[in-house]
């Protein structure tokens, strides 16, 4: 019994360790968090369309956005 267990948790620990190398614990790399011109989280994370989550009930409304960012500039932005 004992050895079936070790057999299962290193072939569990050898299948995940993959997934521990591609981990954020401090958030997305810069490029993919969807700001201006930047890729989204879909690049690594396809199971589900972008704002798919609307149509599941989920909604999520920002004011103020501008077009353009300006580095430096501050921006007031509210969450409808």
């Amino acid at each position: 019994m004992r050895s079936v267990y070790r057999v299962v948790l290193s072939s569990f620990s050898i299948l995940m360790f993959p997934l521990a190398l591609q981990a954020y614990s401090s958030g997305p790399l810069p490029q993919l968090t969807g700001g201006f011109n930047e890729q989204t989280c879909v690049r690594c994370h396809s199971s589900f369309s972008l704002n798919e989550g609307r149509l599941r009930g989920g909604d999520l409304h920002l004011a103020g956005v501008p077009k353009a960012f300006s580095a430096g500039e501050t921006y007031l932005i509210s969450v409808i």
